[in-house]
Parts: structure tokens; sequence; C-alpha cells
């Protein structure tokens, strides 16, 4: 019997090791560029507290980055990528609320990219894609940075 219990000892240590090598090879946590400039301070749970079947039942969901440029005075060009894989995520759902306080959302184009009036959002600002994790990020009051 001896042999029983330590072949169920090593399938239970060689489990909970493979749990731990595929938790820690997700390194690709959300980001958040404006002009070039890394503003990821203004993602709100930036890093999540879940993993294989976490605190929320969720199972490791993919994590997104998004890029934000000024195009002119008024206008910001977003682009959502994959943050794994860098790969444009074309569909993504970018909602916001504006001044008046209706909420509002744009589709991200077939290149991943939106744009947004600069001074429309207020409050946070989603970013939604099925299977991924959702990007909240903190905008000051009618403008978005």
């Amino acid at each position: 019997m001896p042999t029983l219990s330590r072949l169920r000892c090593i399938i239970v240590i060689v489990l909970l090791n493979s749990f731990t090598v595929q938790a820690q090879r997700r390194e690709a946590y959300s980001r958040l560029s404006y002009n070039g400039i890394n503003y990821n301070r203004l993602i709100i749970n930036r890093f999540p507290d879940y993993g294989f079947a976490g605190r929320d039942g969720c199972i490791v969901m993919a994590e997104i980055n998004l890029a934000l440029r000024d195009i002119d005075s008024l206008t910001v060009e977003g682009l959502v990528k994959d943050a794994e894989t860098g790969k444009n995520m074309v569909g993504a759902s970018i909602r916001f609320q504006t001044q008046n306080g209706h909420r509002e959302r744009i589709i991200s184009d077939s290149t991943g990219r939106f744009l947004v009036n600069r001074s429309s959002p207020h409050g946070e600002f989603e970013i939604l894609y099925i299977g991924y994790r959702t990007l909240k990020i903190k905008s000051a009051p009618w403008k978005l940075f």
C-alpha cells in the first residue's frame, strides 16, 4: 500500500505543478498608452485576482491592450489589441458615459480602431470583448485624460 500512497502523492504534486506553471505563463496584463506614454495607473483592477476557477469562478481570461493617440484637438483614435498576441481586436465594444449622462457605445472597426470625441467620456471608460477581461479605465470628468 505505501506504493499506492506514494503514487497518489506524486500525481497531486504533478498536477499542482502543472497549474502553477500555467498560471505563471500568463504575464500579459492589460496595458494603456496615450500618445506613446504609459498610463497603466489609470487602469482599474489591472492585475486580476482570479486564476484557475478563482474567487469569481473565472478560468483565466485573456487581457486587452489599448493605445490611444490624438488625431486633432477634438478627436482621439484608439487601437484595441490582444495583450498576449498583439493582434488587433475587430468588433471590440467601447462604452462610456457622456457629459449629459447618456451611456454611449462604439465598436472597433476591421483593424481594431475606433474614434471618440476627446470631451465625450466621463467617469469610467470600458473596453469589452467576449472571452476577454473587461478593461476599465478612469477618465477625468469631461475629458479623456
